[in-house]
Parts: C-alpha cells; sequence; structure tokens
C-alpha cells in the first residue's frame, strides 16, 4: 500500500507537489506523518493530503491514513481477509475489525457450506444415522445464509446461495 502525499495549501493553489510513500517502508503512522511534514517543510503547518492511494479506501483516504493500517499490514494473508471482509461486507470500522479478529468472535469454515451443515451436527449432536437421513441439510444451509449467521468470504456482489456445494469456498461465521 501507498498513498502520495500532498498538502491542501498546495493543492489549492494548484500545485501537486508530493511524493509516493509506500506504508511498508515507515514503523507507524508517527513514522509517516514524520516524513509527509518533512517532504512540505516549506509550510509552516502542512495540512496533508492524500492526493492518490493504492489500497483499500477503509485504510487510506483523502484525510489520511488509518493509524491502525500497520496492525493491518503485520496480519497474515487469512487474517488480512477476514478483516477485509468486516470492514467490506458487515460495516465494521478498521480497529473493530481488528478487535473483532483478536477475539476469534466467528469461525472459518474452507469447503461447501452443507459440509459445514452436516459436520455441525454429527460434531454437536449424538443423532443416529436413520435421524441423519431425514434431516435437511441443503435447507439448514440455505437457512445459516438467510439468517445472516454465514457469509461467502470474498463474495462481493455474488449470491452465496449459489456456492453452498462449493467445495471451494470459504465461509464466515459470525456477526
Amino acid at each position: 500500500m501507498k498513498v502520495y502525499m500532498g498538502t491542501y495549501a498546495k493543492y489549492n493553489e494548484g500545485n501537486l507537489f508530493g511524493a509516493w510513500l509506500t506504508l511498508a517502508d515507515y514503523a507507524d503512522w508517527d513514522d509517516l506523518m514524520s516524513a509527509a511534514n518533512k517532504l512540505h517543510s516549506d509550510e509552516d503547518d502542512p495540512e496533508l493530503m492524500a492526493q492518490d492511494w493504492e489500497g483499500p479506501d477503509w485504510i487510506i483516504c483523502e484525510y489520511g491514513v488509518a493509524q491502525e493500517a500497520w496492525d493491518y499490514l503485520a496480519l497474515n494473508d487469512d487474517e488480512q481477509a477476514i478483516v477485509a471482509h468486516l470492514v467490506e461486507d458487515h460495516g465494521a470500522y478498521l480497529g473493530g475489525a481488528l478487535e473483532q479478529l483478536d477475539m476469534g468472535d466467528f469461525s472459518i469454515y474452507h469447503g461447501s457450506l452443507e459440509a459445514y451443515a452436516y459436520d455441525y451436527f454429527t460434531d454437536n449432536y449424538d443423532l443416529p444415522d436413520e435421524v441423519m437421513r431425514y434431516l435437511d441439510i441443503e435447507a439448514y444451509a440455505r437457512d445459516l445464509i438467510l439468517n445472516g449467521d454465514v457469509g461467502l468470504m470474498g463474495g462481493g456482489n455474488r449470491n452465496p446461495q449459489h456456492y453452498t456445494h462449493d467445495d471451494n469456498c470459504t465461509w464466515f461465521m459470525g456477526r
């Protein structure tokens, strides 16, 4: 992730002077702000402006970079995917999503949602095989989605109900 950091004063004067700053090159938010202020040391009190960026809008926007960005960057790929899912699909803010990740207030399942539903019943209930045959696992999987208990990670605009049989999916359980 990187940000092109200019100032509002220069921008308003038609001057787009700034520089691309790569977040990973700085230890934390304070370090980035120090570099940006040094870049614009020709102004007494520069009002920094992110004029362009490469990264999610929930980490970088015109007004700057979220202080939690370095916590997010320190996560592994799966954890970043979970945080992104919480922010983009559940409306959490970055700090709240990071807290939820720390609390582990969810679970992740790789595979078909129907397989999860079957595993759930066999792990949590001691039902005889003759009863298990009568359970409508497909309907239960669909209800998990409709009730908001489960979401397709990385689903974007895809309808999760179309993927309950897909073994290559990752499902998010929790709210």
